[in-house]
């Protein structure tokens, strides 16, 4: 460290000065000592002057290393602890039984739907329409488009039940739209409207996923008819719809036990059966009808086959109360 003359003169004083402070303590000879070199105009020279001139060398080099090293080691600890845990996370078993719905989880973690559904629904169907008590079965991949759907966590529920629940009706080849459903009162009565996508009534099983199935939709229904190879016996409780259903089950016999049934959201009644059994069995229309004719009137029963279309679990839509919820699920 260098002095300027300038500073060299204000460091003497200030060392002087210093000197003479201590003079008590250490006798005159210290002043007399200090005094005499100021006269002779050398440097005041003091036991703190070499800390004051000098900056001492001290490495840092070896801690800053150290320190390195160190840190170096913790990062790459943890990302060994973040690879492993992602190996264990990709190596768990691609076939995981989801206890909460009871359903296989395929590769891409294809999710529950909550409610029992029509199970084994083929297109054409061999032997009808079947249905499983708590969980869809699960056919061979088709090669037509996906949509994937899945929640947060293998055993949590769908994010969107209506594109789970169209994904896997595609999968057993039925095609399906998705909607909502609005009500109006009309003549002192409620009254759904379904609010349909544009040229609905051209879905097929090739398009039925890009064109027609939308997320966020509260309702859900399928293509009836030849298309799906459904046809659905669809039974009100108005009209005398349930009661003509009875009259004609104690006049024919009662259907199968495993006919799928569905309850609709006003309290009627849906029955699956297969289009092209049905056909080979006798039915003469396979058509779509509304209100047939039992017992020489019209009643509450409709006949959902070609060009028709069918409501189905998990819809549901809000009563024009605005409160009421009116759900379809399967029995």
């Amino acid at each position: 460290m260098s002095l300027s003359p300038g500073r060299f003169q204000r460091h003497a004083k200030r060392q002087k000065v210093l000197l003479n402070s201590t003079s008590s303590s250490n006798g005159g000879t210290a002043s007399s000592e200090a005094g005499q070199s100021a006269e002779g105009g050398g440097p005041v020279l003091s036991p703190l002057q070499p800390s004051l001139l000098t900056v001492p060398q001290v490495s840092l080099i070896p801690d800053a290393l150290a320190r390195q090293t160190l840190l170096r080691s913790e990062f790459e600890a943890r990302q060994r602890k973040m690879r492993e845990e992602f190996s264990n996370h990709l190596q768990a078993p691609s076939q995981v039984a989801l206890e909460d719905h009871k359903l296989p989880c395929t590769q891409q973690v294809q999710v529950a739907i909550s409610s029992p559904v029509v199970a084994q629904i083929k297109s054409p169907m061999s032997v009808g329409l079947q249905r499983e008590e708590d969980a869809w079965t699960c056919p061979a991949m088709s090669t037509h488009p996906k949509l994937v759907v899945t929640g947060n966590l293998p055993s949590q529920p769908p994010a969107d039940i209506c594109l789970a629940a169209a994904q896997r009706l595609f999968d057993l080849g039925v095609a399906s739209v998705t909607l909502h459903i609005n009500t109006e009162m009309k003549d002192g009565k409620e009254k759904k409207f379904p609010q349909f996508s544009a040229g609905w009534k051209g879905c097929t099983l090739d398009n039925c996923l890009s064109d027609f199935v939308r997320p966020g939709a509260p309702c859900l229904a399928i293509i009836t008819g030849s298309q799906s190879d459904v046809l659905v016996l669809d039974i009100d409780m108005k009209d005398n719809g349930l009661k003509a259903f009875e009259e004609m089950v104690t006049a024919h016999g009662a259907l199968p036990k495993d006919t799928p049934r569905e309850r609709t959201g006003n309290g009627g009644l849906h029955l699956f059966s297969s289009l092209s059994e049905s056909s080979a069995a006798g039915l003469l229309n396979c058509n779509n009808r509304e209100k047939i004719s039992c017992g020489g009137c019209q009643v509450g029963i409709d006949v959902r086959g070609n060009g028709g279309i069918c409501f189905i679990s998990p819809s549901k839509y809000i009563g024009r109360d605005g409160e009421t919820v009116r759900a379809y699920r399967w029995e």
